[in-house]
């Protein structure tokens, strides 16, 4: 037995964990978090409400709950489904596999494949470049810059049999994928027999007629699979739950994906409690979803100002209007680190340096529009202060 040396590649810590370990150096007090995106509201109360009674019922042993199915409860799978259903992507519930949250979730499902080559754009979430380093994958990049208006073609990629990770809204861009350029990814992968993970956990912060779904997209279900998460639409970052969908239609090297991954959350993973699930179905009840929106609208609305204040002092910032993050370029010609350093020693404003989105990001920046309307108020005043000094 010998130690798994790709951890050794990672290339130091987890960018949201270096962040964290800094902040263990300095006062807290008046400290403005703008950097890792963790909800700040509290759960909606039709989704509290429906956690008490779950609750209430694991303490009855005619209505307790043992070990839930490994793939969700029918009741949570039901939910997502209709709910695809009224955004025009039509999936079943077998294609639904319920778990504990987006980023677990893209990382099993590494697990149904051998001799990866991953496609992962600079910049990404940096848990897509993670968990494909540690299990030795190949890896190659695809750049989204002002070139391409963030968002990245297969033209000119010669790659076959490859995982492509897109993500819309993207982390940390905010830039949305049109339906025509969907449609060009997805024939692409359909033609080189290639696999698209589709991250759509940002996806209710769309607030064009771009797709939410890739299943959306004619021929998706051939090529892609699916992740989503309830954490940041509906505040679940301290309670975890997500999913994964795949569809039976999806089939590589003649397997079936959907029975593969179905057979690797039964070995290996023991499901989402049932208080958990039953917090989850609130959400696609009409006063969950009403809920849900509302504080979408209120993390919109802090993103909005955010970078009217950028704007206002000359950073080039870049313009979207669907995602709580806010990317920029770092003014006066910093590194991100050293913007980081600035905002922090002398501001107590907390974002995230580019470069942890990707090595040639650094000299970016993005800040994260989950607070409160009053660190909101205070993050303003101190930005519009920092720049002026600089």
């Amino acid at each position: 037995m010998s130690i798994n040396n790709n951890f050794e590649r990672l290339g130091g810590e987890y960018i949201f964990a270096k962040v964290s370990k800094k902040l263990k150096t300095v006062d807290k007090n008046g400290l403005i978090k703008l950097g890792i995106g963790d909800g700040v509201l509290p759960l909606p109360k039709p989704l509290v409400k429906s956690a008490a009674i779950a609750a209430r019922e694991m303490g009855k042993t005619k209505t307790f709950k043992g070990y839930p199915p490994a793939s969700g409860y029918g009741f949570l799978k039901t939910a997502i489904k209709d709910y695809y259903r009224r955004i025009g992507a039509y999936i079943s519930e077998d294609s639904i596999f319920v778990n504990d949250g987006a980023k677990s979730g893209l990382a099993s499902i590494l697990d149904l494949f051998d001799n990866i080559t991953a496609v992962i754009n600079v910049p990404s979430y940096p848990a897509y470049l993670s968990a494909n380093i540690i299990r030795g994958n190949k890896i190659y990049h695809l750049y989204a810059n002002a070139q391409n208006n963030y968002l990245p073609t297969p033209d000119g990629l010669k790659l076959e049999n490859c995982l492509i990770y897109i993500c819309s809204p993207d982390n940390p861009t905010g830039e949305v994928y049109g339906r025509d350029l969907l449609k060009t990814w997805v024939d692409f992968a359909n033609k080189t027999r290639s696999i698209i993970l589709f991250d759509s956990a940002y996806s209710r912060y769309v607030t064009t007629n771009a797709p939410k779904s890739i299943f959306e997209i004619p021929g998706a279900k051939t090529c892609a699979i699916e992740v989503n998460s309830f954490s940041k639409f509906a505040c679940f970052t301290g309670i975890r739950c997500g999913f994964v969908i795949i569809d039976e239609a999806l089939t590589f090297c003649g397997k079936s994906l959907n029975k593969l991954f179905a057979a690797r959350q039964d070995a290996l993973f023991n499901g989402v409690s049932y208080i958990t699930q039953k917090c989850a179905a609130a959400v696609f009840t009409k006063k969950g979803e009403r809920a849900a929106q509302k504080t979408v609208d209120y993390y919109l609305d802090n993103a909005r100002q955010l970078k009217a204040v950028l704007k206002g002092g000359g950073v080039k910032v870049l313009d979207t209007t669907n995602s709580p993050y806010i990317w920029f370029e770092c003014p006066d010609d910093l590194s991100g680190e050293a913007f980081f350093d600035y905002l922090l020693d002398n501001y107590k404003i907390v974002g995230t340096p580019g470069g942890g989105f990707g090595k040639d990001c650094k000299n970016y920046f993005r800040l994260s529009a989950f607070c409160t309307k009053k660190d909101l108020s205070l993050a303003k005043i101190r930005l519009q202060k920092a720049l002026k000094s600089l």
